[in-house]
């Protein structure tokens, strides 16, 4: 019977182990390719291709890393509105590389879908260039299923040169001499050979002009004398431009309008415009700034009687800018930036009075047009420090008459002035004598 009950147990301690043990991963289960696997483009012109999946198996996210050779394709966009996992883990697009990690939030997915859309322009005009897909995998409730991958090949060509207007009016009259007289006069071999420098030009000439600059917003416009891309680097540090623009399309007149969420108000910024022309050829201009708008800071400077301090130099920091108080006390700061700052005016060669005052970060912006309201505060001189002093005269007044107490009990209980005390009581114990008790009647016997 012991035995029966064991081996009872037994079974089920190995069929909640059976439960409990993960299912197995699908190896290499699907395919993560690029759609269409070949394509031509002209230079200059955009092609395009779908990231798609064919998983093989039920999967809910995807992940892959599409490489490409940056002299001959720029990356214009990656879109994944479409995807059937539209929500990105990672997204990220520079150096040649667009990594992307996907997932969705309506279950997963078993039948060929799309991942993302990409759009390239081309940079070249002859030759072709692959696009490689590495690090696909695709997950499984928390398990990979090792998808295989396949890329695409881009094949360019140059634009095509367009027959002169003569040419074609030669050739419509008809006529075997009519016709050889105008191939033979159609400068089709230098027309061919004029439009190489364009492709490679040995030097791209470029004027650099600001459009606009307000509080968060910024548009430059670049001219060159031939069609390139340009892109921008920016920072606030001339030794640090830690922040960039992707590249426009190729053109001799570009626009680039900078992140208004990447600007803040009343601060000087330096840039560096990159030009790359047909061929991969890249220019970088020297480093140049703008400073955005600030803020209208007004502030008032009253002295300690609530009086306005006139004419009088106040400093704002942190970057220090000085202003003049008017006959109102009131010292006005253009171009200011929002945050923390000090308002800092000299009392004396050796007192200096500060105070923080904070600047709000508040713009209204109504189409390509920003405005912002002035703001104001107000400065008491002295203020926190006489009330110290105040403070400090009550405590030393209230030890004073402490320790002038405890000397007078010290005096009393102390000197003669205690024996003199102690004699006038006794006197006065001497010259009033106590009062007789009544005698004690005893009762007979």
């Amino acid at each position: 019977m012991r035995n029966k009950i064991l081996a009872a147990l037994m079974l089920v301690i190995i069929g909640v182990g059976l439960m409990a043990w993960p299912t197995p991963t699908h190896a290499d289960t699907g395919l993560i390719y690029l759609s269409p696997g070949s394509s031509s483009v002209q230079s200059g012109s955009s092609v395009s291709f779908s990231l798609r999946i064919n998983p093989g198996t039920t999967v809910d996210g995807a992940q892959a890393t599409i490489s490409y050779d940056t002299s001959k394709l720029q990356e214009t966009s990656v879109d994944i509105s479409s995807s059937a996992f539209p929500v990105p883990i990672q997204k990220t697009v520079g150096g040649g590389a667009i990594n992307l990690t996907l997932t969705g939030i309506s279950g997963g997915i078993s039948s060929d879908s799309l991942l993302a859309n990409l759009t390239f322009t081309a940079l070249v005009g002859s030759g072709s260039t692959s696009l490689q897909i590495s690090n696909a995998n695709a997950s499984n409730n928390g398990t990979y299923t090792n998808p295989s991958s396949s890329g695409a090949t881009v094949n360019f060509t140059a634009p095509a040169a367009s027959t002169p207007a003569s040419g074609s009016a030669s050739s419509s009259s008809g006529g075997t001499k009519k016709t050889a007289t105008t191939s033979s006069t159609t400068p089709s071999t230098p027309a061919v050979t004029s439009d190489s420098p364009t492709v490679a030009a040995p030097k791209v000439v470029t004027t650099i002009n600001l459009a606009s600059v307000q509080y968060s917003l910024a548009k430059l416009v670049v001219n060159t004398n031939a069609p390139v891309q340009v892109a921008l680097q920016y920072g606030t540090s001339p030794n640090k431009l830690d922040q960039s623009t992707a590249f426009t399309g190729l053109s001799t007149k570009n626009n680039i309008s900078l992140d208004s969420t990447e600007l803040t108000p009343g601060t000087t910024y330096y840039y560096q415009v990159i030009t790359k022309d047909a061929a991969g050829n890249t220019t970088t201009s020297t480093t140049k700034s703008f400073k955005t708008k600030g803020y209208t800071f007004k502030v008032t400077i009253l002295d300690s009687h609530y009086h306005p301090v006139i004419g009088k130099i106040i400093t704002l920091h942190s970057t220090p800018t000085t202003a003049k108080t008017d006959s109102n006390g009131v010292a006005t700061f253009t171009d200011v930036a929002p945050g923390a700052h000090d308002v800092i005016y000299d009392l004396s060669k050796t007192k200096t009075f500060s105070q923080a005052v904070y600047v709000e970060n508040d713009i209204s912006t109504t189409g390509s047009t920003q405005t912002a309201i002035s703001q104001t505060a107000a400065v008491i001189l002295n203020a926190p420090v006489a009330a110290g002093m105040s403070l400090l005269r009550i405590i030393l007044t209230v030890l004073a008459v402490l320790i002038v107490l405890t000397s007078i009990y010290l005096l009393i209980i102390t000197t003669p002035l205690r024996k003199i005390v102690t004699d006038k009581i006794a006197l006065m114990r001497h010259v009033i004598p106590p009062m007789a008790k009544p005698p004690i009647i005893k009762p007979s016997s």
